[in-house]
């Protein structure tokens, strides 16, 4: 079997597309070491001009984008589904990196930012979205990084009236750089928040963090103590989750 002109042309494409979507990290990457903070270059949204969210309703054989009220071309990075409204208005949630929340009540054909609340003046670096067994929505903010240091740092933030007002969980406690978090699929009052560490900062943010009780406190049940110190300086911990 020989692949047809048209399949070469797509292989192509796709494989252009993954290139440069890599180079557009290291360019970035370059750039933020060199200025010792985080810097998104303007080069980085010339190579994203399709960005925003697309659909398929035929098995992903084609897409279209329905990003109608997104704002320019920032990042949709995730998105979570109310998979209790009806399938004709589906409602989604999409965290936009670098401006927040958005919303949709028809299945994706418009947006509305809904990010009363959430994250910090000059944070706003959302970055997961999900939603719970008991209808509550949960967005992670993570660290901006500035010089060598990570401030303001982020957090966890919780919405149970459908994003249109958020409370950060981790108040009270300064986790500079969290990176991921996961819900109890059975209680949910309990959450896992993993975190990594800031070298210039003592003590320790980096690891993972537990709530028994919806956030209102939260315990490091891992860190760098845990670990040998000749070998383990840091710990840069990602994606916890529940044994179901």
């Amino acid at each position: 079997m020989t692949a047809s002109a048209a399949d070469m042309i797509w292989n192509g494409v796709a494989a252009t597309a993954q290139v440069v979507f890599a180079v557009r990290f290291l360019w970035q990457w370059i750039i933020s070491e060199r200025r010792r903070e985080s810097v998104v270059p303007p080069i980085f949204w010339y190579f994203s001009l399709a960005g925003g969210v697309l659909l398929s309703t035929d098995h992903c054989a084609t897409w279209k984008a329905i990003s109608k009220g997104f704002p320019g071309n920032k990042p949709c990075v995730s998105i979570a589904v109310d998979f209790g409204s009806p399938p004709e208005k589906r409602v989604l949630y999409a965290s936009v990196f670098g401006e927040g929340v958005f919303k949709s009540g028809d299945g994706g054909q418009t947006w509305e930012k809904k990010s009363k609340g959430l994250g910090r003046s000059d944070n706003m670096h959302c970055y997961a979205i999900r939603m719970g067994e008991n209808g509550a929505l949960y967005c992670l903010v993570t660290g901006k990084r500035k010089g060598l240091e990570f401030n303001p740092p982020g957090g966890l933030w919780v919405s149970r009236d459908g994003a249109e007002n958020w409370t950060e969980l981790t108040k009270g406690q300064t986790i500079y750089w969290p990176t991921e978090f996961a819900l109890h699929p059975k209680d949910p009052q309990t959450l896992l928040l993993a975190a990594a560490d800031v070298p210039q900062r003592q003590p320790s943010s980096g690891g993972l963090w537990k709530t028994t009780d919806g956030g209102a406190t939260w315990a490091l049940v891992m860190n760098n103590k845990n670990f040998n110190p000749a070998l383990c300086g840091f710990v840069h911990s990602f994606q916890p989750w529940f044994d179901p």
